[in-house]
């Protein structure tokens, strides 16, 4: 049986990781599938990104295909963000896989029959296919509403993509009125994600997915992530962009099967236990260093420190 729901492929220079993640592509034989791919670095760039390209040249099942393939390098968020724009002018809904987001066969079937049910909601706004939680928390139901939209393999609609606003228009608004707090209980998680924020309207962190979390939050929005994870991160090591150490404890994760009929939450509200977890387990390091921040600022400790260290990195 074919996926009925359109797909978008988002590749770049890693043919190997490509095919392991093509290869479960394959076997759900979408209808409709879109692949995009930002251009070469350099010339010995451009070997790997022809690699990774050819691997879509002779696609055996019937298929409308469709190609986005850039001559220029654009980096990451403008490559992303222009490559999702491209599929939702076409597509009313869809699912949207990385390079290195091997999904277990059964996540294809989940974003499909959750993208149908959830389609004239407007507080959903998002499926995430991965989950952080470690088995740390028992979820009775097939999957939970979530603040936090993970983006290692997801589906959303239209509608939800084009409310992406990259120059953060409401930004001093959702600050003023501490519309964070609607999201994350924890003080300490609240300035963690405004600090994030910040930082990414501001170019210190360029990540194309910030902008698109908070235009959820910003809304009010929920994001639903499945009770066990359905998508393994295979893309850890030097030649990633964001997630550099192979060693991570989130790296090649381990999936499990998820199958219809699904089960929903009892409750039509964020599962706040949930996204602290997820927050504590996913996040940690960043939360910690930035609560170890917080209390020496409340100290007016911090500004010290940060006068020794940028003194002993210019000594050293």
């Amino acid at each position: 049986m074919s996926l009925k729901t359109p797909l978008l492929f988002l590749v770049y220079n890693r043919p190997e990781i490509t095919k392991k993640v093509f290869s479960r592509i394959k076997k759900s034989k979408p209808e409709k599938l879109y692949i995009a791919a930002d251009g070469p670095k350099s010339n010995e760039d451009k070997l790997n990104t022809d690699r990774t390209r050819d691997i879509f040249n002779n696609i055996d099942w019937n298929c409308n295909l469709k190609k986005l393939y850039n001559n220029e390098n654009l980096g990451c968020r403008k490559s992303v963000k222009n490559s999702i724009d491209w599929f939702f002018q076409n597509e009313e809904r869809g699912i949207i896989l990385e390079d290195d987001c091997l999904p277990n066969a059964t996540a294809f079937i989940f974003f499909e029959k959750l993208l149908k049910k959830y389609s004239n909601s407007k507080k959903i706004m998002h499926i995430s296919g991965v989950n952080y939680l470690n088995g740390s928390l028992k979820i009775d139901s097939s999957y939970y509403y979530s603040a936090i939209a993970n983006i290692n393999g997801w589906a959303t609609w239209r509608e939800s993509w084009n409310r992406y606003d990259d120059i953060y228009r409401d930004l001093p608004t959702f600050e003023k009125k501490n519309m964070i707090k609607n999201s994350f209980s924890d003080k300490i998680t609240q300035k963690f994600w405004i600090e994030v924020y910040r930082r990414n309207y501001h170019n210190e962190d360029t990540s194309w997915s910030w902008p698109y979390l908070f235009s959820i939050m910003n809304r009010g929005g929920m994001a639903i992530s499945p009770a066990v994870n359905l998508i393994s991160n295979i893309g850890y090591g030097a030649n990633s962009v964001h997630t550099k150490n192979p060693r991570d404890r989130f790296a090649n994760m381990s999936t499990l099967a998820i199958k219809p009929p699904f089960i929903s939450p009892k409750k039509f509200e964020l599962n706040k236990r949930a996204d602290s977890l997820t927050n504590r387990n996913f996040y940690r390091i960043t939360l910690l260093n930035y609560g170890v921040k917080l209390i020496l600022k409340k100290l007016k400790l911090f500004y010290f420190f940060k006068k020794i260290k940028k003194s002993f990195i210019v000594k050293n």
